[in-house]
């Protein structure tokens, strides 16, 4: 008889579920299983959410644990805990999409303004923290801050509201599945209850304020921003030092490290 003893967790950004089995003979040693979860549990680092699962079999394959147990059917099982978590931590940081989608799972929008929202959730983290919310870039357009990766996903939808509100899965459950993936961040508390903050506060202004707010005397847009220039950064440390010059009055709680 083998047991085996499995870790679990999603990967929201490859779309899919990983798994690591370490398989012992039966009886087999405390002490060795004590090794693996300390091996496992030592290397989350940014403490994503993990299951664990023992399963007493005739056979030592994952191919036959997936036939008796349909729950692991679907599963991309690791050789080693660090394939395993290369896969894992790449939940530990978020982009720009990622925070549009939870977004669009709230409330429709077309491209401009769900850009200014993004920008605001990702400028109040930065004002509180001093840490970014996500790692892409910045640039100062004609109408405000417009983040990359964002941009480079739903431009080409034109003007109207944006159709795609998350990676394939049903819209009903979109705030779910997008909650979950910030959730499984570095940080991932703090980040969700700014965005969710900074959404309650701005969610009632129309476009035309939200890109006036960015467009405030010495803010980080206005500071950066040259008529006709392409592809001007607004830095991250800009926009944690001048924020408070576009900063709506709705958010006026004080920094949080």
């Amino acid at each position: 008889m083998f047991v085996h003893c499995i870790y679990t967790a999603a990967c929201y950004r490859l779309k899919k579920h990983v798994a690591i089995d370490k398989v012992f003979e039966f009886p087999f040693s405390e002490e060795r299983l004590d090794q693996f979860r300390k091996s496992v549990i030592g290397m989350n680092k940014t403490n994503i959410p993990l299951s664990f699962h023992m399963k007493m079999m005739d056979s030592n394959k994952i191919s036959d644990l997936k036939k008796k147990d349909l729950f692991f059917k679907e599963f991309d099982f690791k050789e080693s805990i660090d394939e395993f978590y290369t896969d894992v931590l790449l939940d530990a940081e978020i982009s720009s999409v990622d925070v549009g989608k939870y977004i669009l799972a709230k409330k429709d929008y077309s491209l401009l303004p769900l850009q200014k929202m993004v920008y605001f959730c990702h400028a109040e983290y930065l004002f509180q923290t001093g840490r970014p919310l996500f790692t892409d870039t910045v640039f100062a357009f004609d109408k405000g801050p417009v983040e990359e990766s964002l941009w480079e996903k739903y431009h080409h939808q034109g003007t109207g509201l944006l159709k795609e509100k998350t990676f394939g899965d049903d819209v009903d459950r979109a705030e779910l599945i997008m909650k979950g993936r910030l959730r499984n961040a570095r940080d991932g508390l703090k980040k969700l209850e700014v965005i969710d903050r900074t959404f309650e506060a701005l969610k009632h202004k129309s476009t035309r304020e939200l890109v006036e707010l960015t467009h405030s005397s010495g803010s980080p847009w206005a500071r950066a921003y040259q008529k006709g220039a392409y592809r001007k950064e607004i830095s991250d440390e800009a926009i944690q030092k001048f924020h408070e010059a576009e900063r709506p009055r709705e958010l006026s709680a004080d920094r949080v490290q």
